[in-house]
């Protein structure tokens, strides 16, 4: 008795997958219509997508941080792509407060947003402008104010 698995080649793997997915009516095309796709869209409305710059958090771990920012805001969160994330909202209200509230880090790290857009391929595009979070510690009381700041700040550009 032979205990030696057959051995497959390329060439004939290859060959078996050209024909596997090799479609009887060439050149036939699939029009979708907006009817088509409406309910799904009208269902990711009130969705952003957004990435952690620099960082790739595992779902359940942002699934968990943005329900504790935004409580009960939150319908459900998906990965799209790598370390990219769609967020779902319980309304397109509820979604907007969220775009036009405050910056959001996650583990110091600037959280991108933009609101979901059937039409957009979401991907991570070069960065030009990043929200930062600077520490002064122990600055006197007397440099709080915007002026004084402001100095101290130009100097880090």
């Amino acid at each position: 008795m032979n205990s030696t698995p057959p051995i497959l080649h390329s060439a004939s793997v290859l060959r078996n997958l050209e024909n596997s997915f090799k479609c009887s009516s060439k050149g036939s095309k699939v029009k979708i219509e907006l009817e088509d796709i409406e309910e799904e869209v009208n269902l990711w409305k009130p969705s952003i997508v957004c990435y952690v710059l620099g960082s790739n958090p595992p779902l359940h771990i942002l699934e968990g941080f943005t329900k504790r920012i935004w409580k009960d805001k939150v319908d459900k969160v998906r990965m799209l792509a790598y370390s990219i994330f769609n967020i779902r909202f319980n309304s397109i209200d509820d979604r907007d407060s969220v775009l036009n509230g405050s910056y959001i880090f996650f583990n110091r790290r600037p959280v991108i947003m933009k609101s979901w857009d059937p039409n957009t391929n979401f991907k991570k595009k070069d960065v030009k402008v990043i929200p930062i979070w600077i520490q002064l510690e122990d600055l006197d009381l007397k440099y709080w104010r915007q002026k004084s700041l402001f100095k101290i700040v130009e100097i880090i550009n």
